[in-house]
């Protein structure tokens, strides 16, 4: 397998702790790479420390939406000025939100500041690649 993603204790869109200990345990048997269904609502201080045990990947679908959907109303509210459309206004600032809250989840995750290392990453192995198909 690639990734395996343990049930833990997290809870799709609800606020929920993680058996910890459980995953410790798991991530020790495992030593491939875990990923975290629900994370939307599990607590900050259980993400940093799944993120120390080999979790690479934390599913938050639901605050993402959540996000996008307040960042509607919100921009609904807002005056329009210069004449631009509603619905720019209201996509705007939803998408403002939705960035603002992955910039915090990133940061949470241990994230912030990693794409540099990784795209060096990526365009070596690109570079790599003709001569390694030539082979």
């Amino acid at each position: 397998i690639d990734t395996l993603a343990p049930a833990v204790g997290s809870v799709h869109g609800a606020s929920s702790r993680l058996d910890l200990p459980l995953l410790e345990k798991i991530a020790s048997v495992t030593g491939g790479p875990l990923v975290l269904h629900g994370g939307s609502g599990v607590h900050p201080d259980d993400i940093r420390e799944a993120v120390q045990m080999n979790v690479v990947k934390v599913n938050i679908g639901a605050d993402l939406f959540r996000a996008w959907v307040s960042g509607l109303q919100e921009g609904a509210a807002l005056k329009v000025t210069n004449h631009e459309p509603p619905h720019h206004v209201m996509m705007t600032h939803a998408s403002g939100k939705v960035t603002e809250l992955a910039r915090k989840k990133l940061s949470l995750m241990g994230a912030a500041g990693q794409a540099k290392s990784l795209q060096q990453r990526l365009d070596e192995a690109r570079t790599d690649l003709p001569a390694r198909i030539r082979g």
